[in-house]
């Protein structure tokens, strides 16, 4: 299984994407949420912990984990500056996609997130 992190700790939907996924075949070992939000590090959001700011994703401890950036709410500048972060980190990005999206003649590109009920178009 690879490790992964989800930067940003705001909604269940990405822990009930993992545990879909995780159930048709096993591929994340989900060690918890990275939030710059220093009111939430060291609690638990949905069962899961807060492990510290996204600044911890750049030590060794971290090295072999998967990136899922996942922030709620909030604007679009705020998203690329966190992508930009990672990016400069040298994050490596998962994809997620519900396993009941099917993908069939369909190029899925790095750090999307597919949730249940999409329905997407060939050669897209």
């Amino acid at each position: 299984m690879k490790r992964l992190v989800v930067a940003g700790a705001g909604t269940s939907a990405i822990i009930k994407l993992i545990h879909a996924i995780n159930e048709r075949l096993p591929l994340w070992d989900f060690v918890g949420f990275v939030d710059d939000d220093v009111d939430k590090h060291g609690s638990d959001v949905f069962g899961y912990p807060v492990l510290g700011g996204l600044g911890c994703l750049s030590t060794d401890a971290f090295a072999d984990v998967h990136t899922v950036c996942f922030i709620y709410g909030g604007n679009i500048q705020t998203r690329l500056a966190v992508i930009d972060r990672l990016n400069g980190m040298g994050a490596t990005y998962a994809t997620l996609t519900h396993p009941s999206v099917d993908t069939a003649f369909v190029t899925i590109g790095n750090d999307c997130v597919i949730q249940a009920g999409c329905q997407i178009q060939t050669e897209i």
